[in-house]
């Protein structure tokens, strides 16, 4: 009997011991699954909030100061209340409006942009956008240096970017160079897709010492280099300060025409009439008999191409005739600069009166670059005449040619290499 009771004592103290134990460690399980759940919610949080990362573009972080050269601003894609949060550099130079914001700071200027996704669709993608759109693939005329690197893409390919160069003249008649990067990036708020735009310059006569750790962040934010080329930059504006370009561009009636630097619209000869438009040079904007270059321009009802060069030559000598009554007129066919036109050298005289210079026509367009004066045409007038018709370009097809949209150059453009267009004076 007595080792029946001990035996019992034993197994209840046993059990006993062993109800302690499963209760200790349920206890403890259930704790454990707590904290679990508590540090599961506090990854959410901070997943959803952006903590504990930088952030980057597309994403919304709130209060975030890890960044030492960019502060936060807001743009708004639509009507509704989506907004994007948007890194741009500081400083006290900062504008934003509704789907616009830019700031400058350090020599690097920024604007961002939002862009409907239905437009970057109908332009056939980011890349086609840029080429078609962007501000980098428009002809700066009064760049001395101007290029466009082709189009890309980005490795997780939501973003598509171009990078190009310009040399530009200052008040002071020095020159500085502007390195650019031009990207559309894809992102999506609250389920929507949208682009935003981007435009970034770095100006070598405004960076300093802090100008690489801002770039640094800016392609930590959007995921992508800014271009700058320190030494590059440097060298070219130098050289355009010491030696500047012999010629600048104008936009003329649908083309691009050079002048001389230094010379400006006479704004006392020039004529805008619909059907009579002529566009008179001089220096400082001063036309005289002895320095003067001049553009006739005007749209035609038809094309040019249905008639073959002596057929429409003679057709031309034959109008000049009856328009001039009484004025020799002399034509010449020359290879067109403009690319499927016609192109004739022309000479008008009445006394001791003369014009030179040479007749283009385009599809739907024509233009005449000339000089008139008395007497003999200087050989330097007769250089600045020959450039300016050598060096013309439709407007439409010069952009394209910048852009990669064409493989067609000519003019002033030529292309360094395959994968970019270089415009220089």
């Amino acid at each position: 009997m007595k080792g029946d009771r001990e035996s019992m004592t034993i197994f209840k103290r046993n059990r006993a011991e062993n109800v302690r134990t499963k209760g200790g460690t349920a206890g403890s399980g259930r704790k454990q699954k707590l904290l679990a759940v508590m540090v599961l919610c506090i990854a959410a949080m901070m997943l959803v909030s952006g903590c504990g990362k930088p952030p980057t573009l597309g994403t919304t972080v709130k209060d975030y100061d890890g960044f030492k050269y960019l502060s936060d601003a807001t743009l708004k894609p639509g009507s509704g209340d989506e907004e994007i949060q948007a890194f741009i550099p500081k400083g006290s130079n900062e504008y934003s409006s509704t789907n616009y914001v830019s700031s400058t700071a350090k020599g690097v200027s920024i604007t961002l942009k939002t862009v409907n996704s239905s437009i970057v669709d109908n332009a056939g993608g980011a890349k086609e956008y840029i080429q078609k759109y962007g501000s980098i693939s428009s002809p700066n005329l009064s760049a001395a240096v101007d290029e466009m690197n082709s189009v890309k893409k980005t490795k997780d390919e939501n973003s598509a970017y171009a990078t190009g160069f310009q040399v530009l003249k200052k008040y002071d008649n020095s020159y500085y160079s502007v390195c650019i990067t031009e990207f559309l990036s894809k992102i999506e708020v609250e389920k929507k897709e949208y682009y935003v735009s981007g435009v970034v310059k770095v100006s070598s006569d405004s960076t300093g010492d802090d100008t690489d750790g801002l770039l640094e962040e800016m392609k930590a934010y959007y995921g992508m280099k800014m271009y700058w080329d320190k030494e590059k930059a440097k060298e070219e504006a130098a050289k355009y300060t010491k030696n500047p370009p012999e010629y600048t561009r104008q936009y003329v009636g649908g083309f691009v025409v050079q002048i001389p630097t230094g010379w400006a619209k006479d704004s006392a000869y020039s004529k805008s009439s619909g059907s009579a438009n002529v566009a008179v040079f001089g220096p400082n904007g001063k036309a005289t008999g002895a320095d003067n270059l001049m553009v006739a321009y005007s749209m035609i009802s038809g094309g040019t191409g249905d008639y073959s060069s002596s057929d429409f030559e003679r057709q031309l000598k034959a109008y000049l005739n009856r328009a001039y009554s009484g004025v020799t007129v002399k034509t010449k066919a020359v290879d067109s600069p403009i690319d499927g036109g016609k192109a004739y050298q022309v000479k008008l005289t009445k006394g001791n009166v003369s014009l030179n210079g040479y007749l283009v026509f385009g599809k739907y367009s024509m233009i005449m670059v000339y000089n008139a004066g008395t007497g003999q045409m200087s050989s330097k007038t007769k250089e600045r005449v020959e450039n300016m018709f050598n060096t013309l370009q439709d407007y439409s097809a010069a952009k394209n040619s910048k852009s990669g949209s064409t493989t067609k150059t000519g003019g002033i453009i030529s292309g360094n290499d395959a994968m970019s267009e270089r415009w220089t004076l």
